[in-house]
């Protein structure tokens, strides 16, 4: 064999080892939303209910069937993201975080984040690293960009450009799994944060607009399709 076909050939075997596997989702439920305007939602575990955000900054808690069980109008803000855990609710907007108690649907504290993302940027993801102990927001620039944020004080601690992704409309995360959506390709990629965010896999979905997804082990994979006022139900493997 030729030292050229060799080359070639080898180039082949590391592009392939390159690629990860991709899967397509498996719809097993649709349920329409009982208030108006959706934009964002999450899953709360510690609390087995979910938390939903609206464009007229509504905020709502939800029980296990989606059904609305209490309402709350928070400031007015471009919000973009929720995430809950054992002690807060947080509410990401293009400049700030928003602490809320979770109990009496009050806002507590706001901290400004914005002065560390580029110019014209949007923050579009905020969970947790259970890895790093941070909180991990992702910005959508040219490319997306991690920013890993100090959870005592919210200094900017680490960042991590994603060439990979390319877009991301938003995402969540599962243990140490990191998931974006992008929602132009209508695709989930699964990041693995013990490996600096390096894409183990991808999921594709169906052709509808998703603003926002969550995930609770009792339900499944949900995607918010804000224009049809919809959650859509998967079932993600191995989860």
């Amino acid at each position: 064999m030729r030292k050229s076909s060799i080359v070639v050939l080898f180039l082949f075997l590391l592009l392939g080892c390159n690629e990860s596997p991709q899967f397509t989702l498996q719809e097993i439920g649709v349920k329409r939303l009982g208030i108006a305007k959706p934009k964002s939602i999450c899953y709360s575990a510690p609390d087995s209910c979910f938390f939903l955000i609206t464009e007229d900054y509504t905020l709502a808690k939800l029980d296990l069937n989606l059904e609305v069980l209490q309402t709350k109008t928070l400031p007015p803000d471009q919000y973009k993201a929720l995430f809950s855990d054992e002690g807060w609710l947080y509410a990401m907007s293009k400049n700030s975080i928003y602490f809320i108690d979770k109990a009496k649907m009050d806002f507590a504290q706001k901290v400004n984040v914005s002065k560390y993302f580029p110019k014209f940027s949007t923050p579009v993801v905020l969970t947790f690293n259970p890895v790093k102990k941070a909180f991990i927001l992702v910005v959508q620039t040219r490319l997306p960009i991690v920013y890993e944020f100090d959870p005592l004080n919210f200094r900017k601690v680490g960042t991590k450009k994603l060439d990979r992704v390319s877009q991301v409309a938003c995402g969540f995360s599962i243990g140490t799994s990191l998931f974006l959506v992008n929602d132009a390709k209508k695709e989930i990629f699964e990041l693995d944060m013990n490996k600096d965010y390096s894409i183990t896999r991808s999921f594709r979905y169906p052709k509808i607009e998703v603003s926002s997804a969550t995930f609770s082990s009792l339900s499944g994979l949900m995607l918010l399709s804000s224009e049809l006022r919809r959650i859509f139900i998967y079932k993600f493997q191995n989860f």
